[in-house]
């Protein structure tokens, strides 16, 4: 049982490593005095002082900034409206609302799945037309 969470743990540490590594490279790369990507050229502070010098990547930050704390206030509103009026409603009508209220979850799985299904679908159909012509292999739909 011991070994089991040792395992997991180990595994869990191996994929925070996977996501968060490229991040702390860029972040390492960032203070490299060189153009290069690839080779590093000593530590320096030139990067950030040429990008809070630009009036245009300033602009754009506060904008981002502002929507982003617009759309949260909005947001956390509105949740909290939500929650107010789903827990007020009768069962039925609330489990209705629940229902129509959870469609934007699925909704990326679905379409998801329809796109690899017809990627898919030309797929296979590409294949026989061209190649499985000339190599008389033909694929089909299971």
């Amino acid at each position: 049982m011991k070994k089991n969470g040792l395992v997991s743990r180990l595994f869990m540490l191996l994929v925070f490593l996977f996501l968060y590594a490229p991040i702390l490279v860029l972040v390492v790369f960032s203070f490299n005095a060189s153009k290069s990507k690839a080779v590093w050229a000593g530590f320096t502070l030139d990067w950030y002082r040429q990008l809070f010098q630009n009036d245009m990547i300033l602009n754009a930050l506060a904008v981002t900034l502002a929507v982003s704390a617009l759309a949260a206030v909005i947001s956390t509103v509105m949740g909290t409206a939500a929650a107010i009026g789903f827990r007020n409603l009768r069962r039925r009508f609330r489990s209705i609302c629940l229902t129509v209220n959870n469609i934007p979850l699925t909704n990326a799985d679905i379409i998801t799945g329809v796109s690899m299904m017809l990627l898919f679908l030309l797929a296979i159909s590409a294949w026989n037309g061209s190649l499985g012509q000339l190599t008389g292999v033909k694929w089909s739909m299971g």
